[in-house]
């Protein structure tokens, strides 16, 4: 309980030296909701042990770590040729952060349809603080859990979508995060904000990542919601490096026929926690949770999905796949509530992982929770190695052993990756799939 003590004040200190930056604006509405969230995080302290969503993930290697809040002016020296790598070659809508603050000179926002904001966050609530306020207080978002508090009590900035009624986005919109060399011993608290109205659909990512090897702390926030009939396909990629820290949360609330498809993409982080939390408010909302999880050295990884069917005829799918090397650690803890007034619920579950060596462990907890009569509900978790007759069998055929582990393991990861409609992003993610490999050299795939 000391540490745990010590750890909340650590962070309230923080947040002092962080509101005496503000300056003037320390009385602004958006302050105020602050000062509300970080009253609520001196509350609910940080999860232990004998919290029960965390007792597989031991968050000591962060808590015992200080870090310090960005101040109030932007990294420079970034250059446009220094992120290409990290783009879709002009192919999307670009918003980049760097260090917490949004950088519109590496954006991209040209040819917006009408009818669509992509936009910083810190721009809109400067200029509509009051009802950005209220919604955020109305939501409650950071009541009950400690790290959403701390991303509302160190509100700075982020992105802010909304893509109005009957708007169909042909181009991705990619949001960027970047961790500078500058940023060792820093924290960011990015906040977002999508929202898609009637019939409108799209397809955003959220990258995250290093451009220095020290020690980062990433505590993100996406908050979703669809209208009637949208249509959203949402990625995750976390690419940090692996002294970092990476805490996210994504909230979602679907309305009638919405769709929502999330893809989780984990590769970086010594300690990453993914937070998934959809709520299918309307009438035959659907919803579809994928992820692929790679961890190494000592990485511990931990992915934790709630899906809640509040009404009738909703349709939820989720499948999870983990690889797991070396002495890699990772968690998954799913579940489905059906309430009961959600008959004619169809929910699918699967979370599977590939153990790659003796030391790496998988904890797995699937869980159904149903309180409706009508529905069709499954869960089901695997955890193995590598098939030896499979194995054999393409030795058999005068393929080099290590060459025949890389497609296995390549053809377990791509249940997920085939799903990535976005191509450039699929080519990255293949790409990182293939750096784990020892022999890159003799997995030949078309790039």
């Amino acid at each position: 309980m000391k540490e745990q003590h010590n750890s909340v004040q650590k962070f309230i200190k923080q947040f002092e030296t962080f509101e005496q930056h503000l300056n003037g604006r320390k009385s602004s509405a958006v302050h105020r909701l602050r000062r509300k969230a970080l009253s609520d995080f001196r509350e609910i302290g940080f999860p232990g042990s004998k919290n029960e969503q965390w007792r597989f993930t031991d968050l000591s290697a962060l808590l015992n770590t200080l870090f310090e809040s960005h101040h109030l002016n932007p990294p420079a020296g970034l250059r446009k040729a220094d992120i290409n790598s990290f783009t879709f070659n002009n192919n999307e809508i670009q918003l980049v952060f760097v260090d917490g603050f949004f950088i519109p000179e590496l954006s991209d926002r040209e040819q917006l349809p009408d009818n669509v904001v992509v936009d910083s966050l810190k721009t809109v609530y400067s200029h509509q603080a009051e009802p950005f306020v209220s919604e955020m207080e109305n939501d409650r978002l950071f009541q009950d859990d400690s790290f959403r508090a701390l991303n509302a009590a160190f509100l700075w900035d982020g992105a802010f979508i909304e893509i109005g009624s009957g708007v169909e986005l042909n181009r991705p919109i990619h949001l960027l995060f970047f961790a500078s060399k500058e940023a060792d011993g820093k924290m960011d608290h990015p906040h977002n904000r999508i929202y898609l109205r009637k019939g409108a659909s799209a397809k955003i990512v959220e990258s995250f990542i290093s451009l220095n090897t020290g020690t980062h702390f990433t505590n993100a926030l996406s908050r979703v919601e669809l209208a009637e009939n949208a249509r959203l396909e949402h990625y995750h990629l976390q690419n940090e490096n692996l002294q970092s820290f990476h805490i996210g949360n994504t909230l979602v609330k679907q309305d009638r026929s919405s769709f929502y498809a999330s893809t989780s993409l984990t590769f970086g982080g010594k300690l990453t926690r993914n937070n998934i939390v959809t709520s299918l408010i309307g009438e035959g909302a659907e919803t579809v949770l994928n992820g692929l999880y790679m961890g190494q050295a000592d990485q511990h990884i931990d992915n934790n999905t709630v899906i809640r069917h509040e009404t009738s005829a909703g349709t939820s799918h989720e499948l999870y796949q983990g690889i797991l090397m070396n002495r890699s650690r990772g968690v998954f803890s799913g579940l489905i509530l059906v309430q009961p007034h959600a008959q004619k619920t169809d929910a699918r579950q699967s979370n599977n992982a590939l153990l790659l060596s003796d030391e790496a462990r998988i904890d797995s907890k699937p869980q159904l929770e149903i309180y409706a009569d009508d529905v069709k509900c499954t869960h089901g978790a695997t955890v193995g190695r590598l098939d030896k007759e499979a194995i054999f069998y393409l030795r058999a055929r005068g393929i080099d052993v290590q060459e025949a582990k890389n497609m296995l393991t390549f053809a377990f990861a791509e249940k997920v990756t085939e799903k990535i409609s976005i191509q450039p992003l699929r080519r990255i993610v293949e790409s990182l799939i293939l750096k784990r490999f020892k022999t890159i050299e003799h997995f030949n795939i078309e790039m």
